[in-house]
């Protein structure tokens, strides 16, 4: 009994906690990306230190 118990549910539940845990995850890096560059460094200051970089190695 306890394995047709276990077995019924798994697909029934895993897919939505997949789902909800890709969807959190999503939702995560969004909020860090609408976060960090404002709270890090000024948006020319990046491009300028990328193009500095860019220029040392050629």
């Amino acid at each position: 009994m306890a394995q047709s118990l276990a077995h019924t549910p798994a697909p029934a539940f895993r897919l939505p906690v997949k789902g909800l845990t890709a969807a959190a995850l999503l939702l995560a890096f969004m909020l860090l990306a609408q976060v960090m560059p404002k709270a890090d460094v000024a948006p020319d200051m990046a491009w300028r230190g990328n193009s500095a970089s860019l220029e040392l190695i050629r």
